[in-house]
């Protein structure tokens, strides 16, 4: 074997040596790239989970401290009449008998007969378990009054009576807690620089139904396939990647709101997050394709020169193993070393058909002196055995016959009977101890002995 030929197995171990090398080495600059994408997609998914917390907790505060102040009104700790009360209840505060009349409302009771008192939903407070009191809440609802959306917050009591509060978004804080989050920002998209809302939230029902959004065209549309929202109306907090119909990846950050049942996702688009110098992590699909071509190219060369060779003489040595021996005559290819076991494999195939023609000759001698020594014994046997046999019968008659008329005669023929099978006992011997194996005449001998 020689260490410059280019089918020679050291040349070929250089080759595959080089070439995974190389590939390892995009390999790792992908993998570097990857393992920063996957940090920076962490770490901007627990920003936005963080920011969908602190604003959920918001909301959750307010709502909570409209439930403190309504409990208050129950034990007559503060005054409904109290102007105070205007800046937490601006669509007025009323009271209602255990069977649903309304028994007084401040600031005027005009408002409340044509709000949706029987849509209220049973909320989780722990103010409102803590006295055996529970929390309601109703849909969201457009004010005849005022025109803008209004919700009531209501706490029922063990008899039946319950104190209602009336509040709009805007003095919620909702619109505000929600704009915080909302940054509009100049992203160059496309070569085209347009406003974008980088980061925008929003609030659902427990239905999953928008109802809030900083574009009014997406108030009211059902949510329920986005991810985060599957999340927050399950009670859950957290953030995910989600992928919106047109394509594009929004990063979402979801947190419930302790109360009515809603919650806030908070999400932005991932495509913008990504600094200008990253998005070079673009051309990364590119070198994948270079390296995959090259590493392609040497997995062919690889295929075609060693696995299809290796391949063809193993059906070579199958043939070989099943009587087929002119199967490894016929070259393979390959590199040098797997022509060299061809080749090998042929001089042994070679020397096994000779020995199986020694085998077939000695066979044939050994059944020709099997042959020859049946026919041999077969002869004495006839020639001997079956004639003493036969004498014996002829002399018994005999022997019959002057055993009435001679009986000395007959104790002569018998004295002779005796002898011949005697004699016919000793050449059956003879016969029997030369069909045993040498092993077994052996062994007798000793036992004799």
């Amino acid at each position: 074997m020689r260490f410059g030929s280019v089918r020679g197995l050291r040349v070929q171990l250089l080759l595959w040596t080089v070439l995974p090398l190389t590939f390892m080495l995009v390999a790792v600059a992908v993998w570097s790239i990857n393992i920063h994408e996957t940090a920076m997609r962490e770490l901007v998914a627990k920003l936005d989970a963080r920011a969908a917390r602190l604003a959920a907790g918001h909301l959750s505060d307010q709502l909570s401290n409209r439930l403190v102040v309504l409990d208050s009104l129950v034990d007559g700790a503060a005054s409904a009449g109290d102007g105070t009360l205007d800046a937490l209840f601006d669509g007025g505060i009323a009271f209602f008998a255990a069977d649903g009349t309304l028994e007084q409302a401040f600031p005027s009771t005009k408002n409340w007969d044509v709000r949706p008192v029987n849509k209220m939903q049973a909320g989780q407070s722990v103010l409102s378990m803590s006295h055996a009191r529970q929390a309601l809440y109703s849909p969201l609802f457009i004010d005849p009054a005022t025109g803008s959306e209004m919700l009531l917050i209501g706490l029922a009591q063990e008899d039946g009576q319950m104190v209602m509060g009336a509040v709009s978004l805007a003095q919620l804080g909702e619109p505000g807690v929600l704009q915080l989050t909302n940054t509009p920002s100049e992203v160059p998209r496309n070569n085209d620089s347009q406003s974008l809302n980088v980061l925008i939230s929003f609030l659902v029902d427990s239905q999953g139904t928008v109802i809030y959004h900083p574009d009014p065209t997406q108030i009211g549309l059902d949510y329920r396939p986005h991810e985060g929202v599957i999340a927050v109306t399950q009670g859950r907090s957290g953030a995910t990647f989600h992928r919106e119909k047109n394509g594009q990846e929004m990063v979402a950050g979801y947190a419930p709101v302790n109360g009515p049942g809603w919650g806030l996702v908070v999400q932005e688009p991932w495509e913008t997050l990504i600094a200008p110098n990253l998005r070079l992590s673009l051309l990364t699909p590119l070198v994948v394709v270079v390296a995959a071509l090259i590493s392609g190219a040497a997995v062919t060369f690889g295929l075609r020169n060693i696995v299809y060779p290796l391949q063809a003489l193993d059906k070579q040595a199958t043939a070989v193993a099943w009587g087929d021996f002119s199967a490894v005559d016929q070259p393979v290819g390959g590199v040098q070393e797997i022509d060299d076991l061809r080749r090998t494999l042929e001089g042994m195939t070679r020397q096994i058909q000779r020995y199986q023609t020694g085998m077939r000759d000695y066979v044939a001698a050994v059944t020709a002196a099997q042959e020859d020594e049946r026919r041999r014994l077969a002869r004495e046997l006839h020639d001997e055995t079956i004639q003493s046999l036969i004498a014996l019968g002829h002399r018994v008659e005999m022997a019959q016959k002057a055993l009435d008329k001679n009986p000395e005669r007959a104790r002569e023929r018998l004295t002779q009977l005796r002898t011949m099978v005697l004699d016919t006992q000793t050449e059956l011997r003879r016969f029997v101890r030369a069909l045993r194996p040498r092993s077994e005449e052996h062994t007798s001998e000793l036992q004799s002995h």
